[in-house]
């Protein structure tokens, strides 16, 4: 997924770090991909995706939800669209679990 949004700061692999990173406001939203993902999408399995949004400032979580969703539904809609194409890799549903911080 890529995006003109969002700004890639850290890559990190425990809740620790996120916690971390939010607590001192250096994020404001975390995209949590969960271990298997990339194995469910080749093998055309539903999956989801978590983004996690500091709610500190709520117009400012409101909005980064709505780009957020924005963007899973158009990757899951490219996903849907090559199953009825019968293209590899179609068929996925990729679902957006949010969480407000």
């Amino acid at each position: 997924m890529n995006s003109t949004y969002f700004d890639q700061v850290a890559s990190v692999t425990t809740d620790r770090e996120v916690s971390d990173l939010m607590d001192r406001d250096q994020i404001r939203a975390a995209l949590v991909i969960p271990h298997g993902f990339g194995r469910d999408l080749q093998r055309g399995r539903p999956t989801s995706v978590e983004v996690v949004i500091n709610g500190d400032n709520s117009s400012t979580a409101a909005t980064v939800m709505a780009y957020a969703q924005s963007i899973i539904a158009s990757e899951s809609a490219t996903y849907e669209l090559k199953a009825r194409m019968r293209m590899p890799g179609g068929g996925v549903v990729v679902l957006l679990e949010p969480r407000v911080w």
